[in-house]
């Protein structure tokens, strides 16, 4: 090990030791200079440059700001602060630390608006920022990041548009924007990121309509959220093309028309929310081909199937109108136990 470089680092966690509040002594009691820095709690080494690779001390009831002197913890590939009371903005040094491959500084309490400096970092795969206090726009810099896996900005005030090259993130799974004030139109180069598996936007202001065309490149898609905004227009009549969706919510938005015969394609489809819009007519038939369905609601709407037991085969369900799901209308089907929704994603600002 380069044993100069080593000290270093070490310099640099114990300044950043002194900047936080420890009310449990976590890092008083494991962080001392009779050991090495590799053994300290939290801390991980690269065995290869002898170098700190990893400061990982999630959920230590620790408080404080990160100093911009961290950039000098140049070989860290992994900074993983999450369930901490962290505040203050988040340093536009973080930038500099360009072997970073995950970043969670979610569950804290940071502020500000988002370092842009971080759509440098090209070797990101994860990079979730939820449930803090973080405003202003999504910096364009972030869909910079090649690599990216994951983005979770969810559960903040952030502003803005989703920005128009959110496409060039080829690799993204997971693109979690839910509860902020975002608005205008969701960028058509969403829809072509085949990688997508869960796409969270809901709880914002977006508007606009779906594209007919929106399952083509999605077939990797499990989840859609998308509830409380205000999308107007019709449930894509091609929604069956996403035949790998288990969750699709797009409660409270203005959408008209009906429910498009191929839904029923959807077999893996588990919870399906439609309420609060101005959907009508009957339940299509094919809603019988949802074999894995466990949850669907749909309040306050003019939708009717005199015969919808039969279609879905239910031994039980209740409706707050008999068949008529003009007002709350939850069906249970395998699962009888259930009277409200599930949480679909793990973040605590969520609703369905």
């Amino acid at each position: 090990m380069n044993s100069r470089n080593l000290s270093t680092d070490e310099a640099e966690l114990l300044g950043f030791m002194n900047r936080v509040s420890d009310p449990h002594k976590v890092l008083a009691n494991n962080w001392s200079t009779s050991d090495s820095v590799c053994n300290w709690i939290g801390i991980s080494c690269d065995g290869h440059h002898g170098r700190v690779k990893g400061l990982n001390l999630p959920n230590m009831g620790l408080s404080g700001t990160l100093p911009p002197h961290l950039r000098n913890l140049s070989f860290l590939a992994s900074l993983n602060l999450t369930g901490n009371n962290f505040h203050g903005h988040l340093p536009q040094q973080l930038g500099q630390l360009s072997r970073l491959k995950l970043v969670d500084l979610s569950y804290n309490a940071f502020e500000g608006e988002l370092p842009s400096s971080l759509g440098t970092l090209q070797k990101v795969k994860l990079l979730v920022l939820g449930n803090n206090s973080f405003t202003g726009p999504i910096p364009p810099a972030f869909f910079n990041m090649s690599n990216l896996e994951t983005l979770d900005l969810s559960c903040n005030s952030i502003q803005g548009s989703i920005p128009e090259n959110t496409g060039k993130l080829q690799n993204l799974k997971i693109f979690n924007v839910t509860n902020n004030q975002l608005n205008g139109f969701i960028p058509s180069s969403i829809y072509n990121i085949s990688s997508l598996q869960i796409v969270d936007l809901a709880s914002n202001k977006l508007s606009g309509t779906l594209p007919d065309n929106l399952c083509d490149n999605l077939l990797n898609l499990q989840m859609f959220r998308l509830s409380h905004n205000m999308v107007t227009g019709h449930i894509p009549s091609t929604i069956g093309k996403c035949s790998n969706l288990q969750v699709l919510a797009l409660t409270d938005n203005h959408f008209d028309g009906f429910i498009p015969a191929s839904i029923g394609n959807l077999t893996s489809l588990k919870r399906f929310v439609l309420g609060q819009n101005s959907i009508h007519g009957t339940i299509p038939p094919e809603f019988g081909g949802l074999r894995s369905l466990e949850f669907f609601a749909a309040p306050r709407m003019s939708l009717s199937d005199a015969s919808f037991s039969q279609i879905l085969h239910l031994e039980d369900f209740s409706s707050a109108q008999s068949n008529a799901l003009t007002l709350l209308t939850v069906f249970k089907l395998r699962h009888p136990e259930l009277t409200t929704p599930i949480k679909a994603f793990s973040s605590t600002c969520i609703l369905l």
